[in-house]
């Protein structure tokens, strides 16, 4: 047989996984095979942001054309190279832009347009929560964007009955599960390490701070899940959403990803029980570079480092083969 036989046989058998991921400027798509190198095929689609009403924004219906658009591209790939309809894969995930605010009624309906990362007017609210939380909260973050809208009284706040990311919308809408990876979910609301969890003295600080205005955080909040992650199926509802000429079939396990990520990485995220576990392999050893010969000058601020002279540079980078790391990364003095 073929390669060309091989992959055929593959994508009708369901033996490889799809990554989709919403970009800023793109939106792609990626079916690989078993091995997460190889590449079989790709779609994508470009969208840009707008700016309405001082907030940048995706519309939710461009959100689905350009979904659709992207997954469109990539099943037409797959007949032309290889005579076959995609009807099926061996794991689905999504990843998207992180943090932004996309707020729900119980319903499930949006309450406002999708506000972005590239939000701004959070500033009041980042600053009231890093006091409040004693961490740092950044503007684009979704506990921001909701307290943000807390303070000036919106409307909306009321009727908010649960919110996510982008990537934490488009799986919901395929699977109708409430989820997101624990990477996304750390930039909604701070994470506590030990539990891989929404930390639950922060959240119990929120809320007692915002009690009266805004619901229990936790009933709002998408529930954290370790990349990996068993996070329900694709659904009848999910599959016509993404392929609407009715191709895709449901029934397609769908994994939560570490955080807003490429559609390759995301791929080699399938399976994983828990987060990545990092090897020498994967690390870069920093060395720093001063004047002279024979010289090692301890950094004051970094403890355990130093500054080398060039001629000691040499078993340092030794050193760091002999440990398994692959590369240096060298940073004068100036």
């Amino acid at each position: 047989m073929t390669r060309t036989d091989d992959v055929r046989e593959a994508i009708a058998a369901g033996r490889t996984s799809l990554g989709i991921e919403l970009g800023s400027t793109r939106i792609k798509a990626c079916l690989i095979g078993a091995d997460p190198s190889d590449v079989l095929s790709v779609g994508d689609h470009a969208w840009e942001n707008s700016f309405e009403n001082r907030l940048w924004t995706y519309p939710i219906d461009e959100v689905w054309a350009g979904l659709q658009a992207a997954f469109a591209a990539l099943a037409s790939d797959v007949a032309d190279r290889y005579g076959v309809p995609l009807r099926t894969v061996g794991a689905l995930g999504v990843s998207a832009m992180m943090h932004g605010y996309l707020a729900f009624d119980a319903a499930g309906d949006l309450l406002v347009p999708f506000r972005t990362w590239r939000n701004t007017n959070t500033g009041p609210a980042a600053a009231e929560l890093t006091e409040l939380l004693g961490v740092n909260i950044p503007l684009r973050w979704s506990i921001a964007h909701l307290h943000q809208a807390v303070i000036d009284g919106e409307a909306h706040v009321s009727q908010i009955a649960s919110i996510t990311t982008l990537a934490g919308y488009v799986h919901r809408a395929l699977t109708g599960r409430h989820v997101l990876g624990v990477g996304d979910a750390s930039g909604m609301f701070p994470i506590d390490p030990a539990t891989a969890d929404y930390d639950a003295d922060l959240v119990a600080r929120y809320d007692a701070h915002a009690a009266g205005r805004i619901p229990v955080l936790r009933d709002l909040l998408p529930q954290s899940l370790p990349a990996g992650a068993d996070a329900g199926t694709l659904t009848a509802e999910g599959a016509a959403l993404l392929d609407p000429s009715g191709t895709l079939q449901p029934g397609i396990p769908q994994r939560v990803q570490r955080a807003d990520r490429h559609p390759m990485e995301t791929l080699r995220f399938f399976g994983l029980p828990t987060e990545t576990v990092l090897t020498p392999a994967d690390l870069i050893w920093p060395l720093f570079v001063t004047e002279g010969e024979g010289v090692e000058e301890p950094i004051a601020t970094l403890p355990g480092v130093s500054r080398w002279s060039v001629d000691r540079l040499v078993d340092r980078a030794r050193e760091a083969a002999d440990a398994g790391i692959p590369c240096v990364a060298l940073f004068p003095y100036t």
